[in-house]
């Protein structure tokens, strides 16, 4: 694995990629996504990633399908299981129609976004309560974490990526409404840490992350996600290499007793997904190489993805959110002091 390494000047925290020494596997990741990177090798390498009861199915239309491709799944093929899987391969022939129809015509980035990505994102982490999905595309950076250039007072342009997947606490509201349902006792706990460690910033900065969005005000991203299609792909590395610098500097300004984790970055260009990993060493970020996690372009590159994405989430509600939890108790005691 090859990864590239971003170096930050804090009086013009610009990046700039430059290679660092190569490796193998995981010894350029930090061990909070270590098996979150081992499953998505697994599926990357075929390895029992379709729901095993539509072997037939798959394999009707998908002549080269492997036995191996197919999770082994007793007791789980009762009515209601095949009409839930049935419903989501007809789906994932929808948004394969979409994403080809969105390359014949070539569709603007916006399109795609529409019609293909969030629909996708969506239906994969349905099962992720408190992950939402975010349209990013107004969410500029905030003017203290705005990057300039090499030490130069030029001020890099304010880049924003497509979407963020964020940790979403009780509808994002520290304080629930009359109508809203009962949510967890540690959702809401952990929300009013975060609340009250964001309240105790300056007024100009009473938001968690990089941005003066309202929506994710009191909810950390967990992943950023750019787009593109496939006529302009190199802008989206350098709109996420901006967006999560910034972040990062945010984090670290916030939080500064408490390290930043390993933040996840997916890369869209037209059909193919890649995600790769950035994480914080004070005077640069890393970045590990891009990781292939399916495409649109077939069914079997869509389940691929949707079984990548949902790992994703089950890593955002488990290391990414013991991260968050550690991190703003220890914020909670800091200001309290």
């Amino acid at each position: 694995m090859l990864c590239h390494k971003l170096l930050l000047d804090y009086s013009f925290p610009f990046c700039s990629a430059v290679p660092c020494l190569e490796g193998n596997g995981l010894d350029l990741l930090h061990a909070d996504v270590h098996e979150l990177y081992e499953r998505l090798q697994d599926i990357n390498d075929k390895e029992r990633f379709i729901p095993g009861p539509l072997k037939d199915s798959i394999k009707s239309t998908e002549k080269r399908a492997k036995n191996h491709w197919f999770t082994d799944e007793q007791g789980v093929d009762g009515p209601e299981t095949l009409i839930a899987l049935d419903r989501e391969l007809q789906l994932l022939h929808e948004i394969r129609s979409e994403a080809n129809q969105c390359k014949l015509s070539d569709c603007s980035e916006a399109s795609w976004n529409m019609h293909v990505h969030m629909p996708l994102l969506k239906h994969a982490l349905s099962g992720h309560s408190t992950v939402r999905v975010e349209p990013g595309m107004s969410a500029k950076i905030a003017s203290p974490f705005v990057l300039t250039a090499n030490g130069k007072a030029t001020v890099v342009e304010s880049k924003m990526v497509d979407f963020t997947l964020l940790v979403w606490l009780n509808k994002g509201k520290p304080h629930s409404s009359f109508h809203d349902p009962p949510y967890s006792e540690a959702d809401s706990q952990q929300i009013a840490r975060i609340a009250t460690h964001v309240w105790h910033q300056p007024l100009e900065a009473q938001f968690v992350n990089q941005s003066l969005y309202a929506p994710p005000q009191f909810a950390p991203i967990a992943c950023n996600i750019e787009t593109k299609t496939s006529t302009s792909p190199n802008q989206g590395k350098l709109q996420l290499s901006v967006w999560t610098a910034a972040w990062f500097k945010r984090i670290s300004e916030l939080l500064p007793n408490h390290k930043p984790p390993t933040i996840p970055l997916i890369h869209v260009v037209g059909h193919e997904w890649h995600i790769s990993f950035a994480s914080f060493h004070g005077t640069h970020i890393e970045v590990a190489e891009e990781l292939a996690m399916g495409d649109t372009r077939t069914i079997i590159g869509l389940y691929q993805l949707i079984v990548s994405l949902r790992k994703l989430g089950d890593w955002i509600e488990t290391r990414y959110r013991t991260w968050a939890e550690e991190a703003f108790m220890q914020g909670r005691e800091m200001t309290a002091q």
